[in-house]
């Protein structure tokens, strides 16, 4: 896996937090032939302009089987 070329196109497609994990985790998944061996966690990281009130919120789905 060549990660600076992906990280770099991800990176110029301009995409959101939720966008790049989703990407990472495809290709993740794409180099195990879509049947992973081992557990994965993705986290991707958003810094945005302060908006509104000053509330800080941290937003976490968890699937439970």
């Amino acid at each position: 896996m060549d990660l600076e070329s992906l990280l770099a196109e991800i990176m110029a497609a301009n995409l959101n937090a939720q966008n790049i994990a989703d990407g990472l985790l495809a290709h993740a998944l794409e180099l195990d032939q879509n049947r992973p061996i081992d557990d994965i966690s993705v986290v991707a990281v958003q810094v945005l302009p302060k908006q509104g009130d000053d509330v800080r919120r941290l937003t976490v789905r968890l699937p439970i089987p």
